[in-house]
């Protein structure tokens, strides 16, 4: 790569999770930053994340453990314990990868779903503590950043973030990629107190912020009224290339495939999905041979072949973004359902899964299950590049799947206006070098390449 062509500054990544092709998140931080020299990319993550990191973009990394990111009182000394054994799991790991032993995994007793429910019943259930150590400030000084790039996610994020820029005196750029703010706190005898003090610093924190994105136009505005201070969009990036399919119409007198990819989360898709499972089961009851594929990241499925009973419903999992494009490249039609409920649509909020781009960008055919309110079904309305049906009604999503999988001309239309949208807005050449200059912007001169 030649660096001399632009502005790449020195970029210290702090999210949740680590780069990964398994979850949303993950894989748009490999999106973002896919063009960047690698020795201008350090990450910080939490060390109880669940994806394995992938390391095709960034090789430097600091694991953030209790010692940066603690919980309140004697929880905090049981994080203490599980970090020590997460690290003997780690080496033992490592050992058998080598031939000295098998390999361990680090599964949740019952003692540690307890801790975390009394957690959150008293209204602390998530950390609190975000403060530089020795080690963390001897891994940053090395890297020498000259911008803290970070999606937050909790309120020890925001004060390790703050914490971090005081030190160094960089400036900071913030994306949301959702309302986890709004979710946080609700309930528990010390919530009023730590959700005001979410609200003061997240405010505090986005008020000194050098630059702030949310990943749509809806989330953006929303934002701007919430905290007073303007937002730009950073949607979720695509390469248009790779995940364009070679065919989009179906292929005559065969089982015809409906596809979902991605995580099931119980307030975001899973009762929606179980709609669609059972419509596509009553299209069979009626003579159209269909299925319904679910291709879910292995290291999150463990529970999801129990949520569908229907025969024409599989749960397939998948452990790289590479293998899920050869799986979705089978599909005839693409389904992205969101929940109906107010409980759901509370915790979904303004975001917006990164599925959508890569859905648009495949050329396949797509149908948006879910209530008016939320960005996937705006969008899709607004820009007319699926077919949408915005009622939880069963009969009404069944005409939409049969017409979806058997109407080539409508399908075609669809097709068409999805993967212009794609290639207009999406497309990773666009969005990630606006994200580049603007991340230069921000930095001082002499900082880039």
């Amino acid at each position: 790569m030649d660096t001399r062509i632009g502005r790449y500054p020195r970029v210290l990544v702090l999210t949740r999770y680590p780069f990964n092709q398994l979850d949303g998140g993950g894989i748009q931080l490999i999106n973002y930053f896919s063009r960047w020299p690698q020795d201008h990319l350090a990450q910080l993550y939490f060390w109880q994340a669940v994806a394995p990191r992938d390391e095709s973009v960034c090789r430097r990394f600091y694991v953030l453990g209790p010692r940066e990111i603690r919980r309140h009182w004697l929880h905090g000394l049981y994080d203490q314990y599980r970090w020590v054994r997460h690290n003997a799991i780690v080496l033992g790991n490592r050992m058998a990868q080598a031939g000295r032993g098998a390999a361990q995994t680090a599964n949740r007793c019952g003692f540690t779903r307890w801790m975390n429910k009394s957690l959150e019943r008293l209204g602390l259930s998530y950390a609190a503590k975000g403060t530089l150590s020795r080690e963390l400030e001897e891994f940053i000084d090395a890297f020498a950043p000259d911008v803290l790039f970070t999606t937050l996610g909790d309120i020890a994020n925001v004060r390790l973030s703050r914490a971090i820029t005081d030190r160094f005196s960089i400036p900071i750029a913030v994306h949301l990629n959702d309302d986890w703010m709004a979710d946080q706190y609700s309930v528990g005898p010390y919530s009023l107190i730590m959700r005001r003090r979410l609200d003061e610093e997240l405010k505090a924190l986005l008020e000194r912020a050098a630059q702030r994105w949310t990943v749509s136009d809806m989330m953006s505005e929303a934002m701007g009224t919430r905290y007073g201070v303007p937002f730009e969009t950073l949607p979720a990036s695509v390469n248009c290339a790779q995940w364009r399919c070679a065919r989009q119409e179906p292929i005559d007198k065969r089982v015809l495939t409906v596809v979902y990819a991605g995580t099931i989360f119980e307030f975001a898709q899973k009762s929606s999905l179980q709609d669609v499972s059972d419509a596509v089961a009553q299209l069979n009851d009626q003579g159209l041979a269909a299925q319904l594929r679910i291709y879910a990241p292995a290291a999150h499925m463990a529970d999801y072949p129990s949520y569908f009973k229907a025969a024409s419903t599989r749960v397939v999992p998948y452990r790289s973004r590479d293998e899920l494009l050869r799986l979705i490249n089978g599909a005839d039609l693409l389904v992205i359902p969101v929940n109906f409920d107010s409980e759901s649509r509370r915790f979904i909020g303004y975001s917006m899964p990164g599925k959508v781009s890569a859905y648009m960008a495949t050329g396949i055919p797509i149908l948006v299950y879910g209530p008016p309110d939320v960005p996937p079904v705006h969008e899709a309305v607004s820009y007319q590049y699926a077919c949408v049906v915005q009622e939880r009604d069963p009969d009404a999503l069944r005409s939409a799947l049969l017409t979806m999988l058997t109407d080539r001309e409508l399908r075609s239309r669809f097709s068409s206006v999805a993967l212009g949208r794609a290639a207009d807005f999406y497309d990773e050449s666009i969005v990630c070098e606006n994200f580049r200059q603007a991340l230069a912007r921000i930095c001082r001169p002499a900082s880039c390449v």
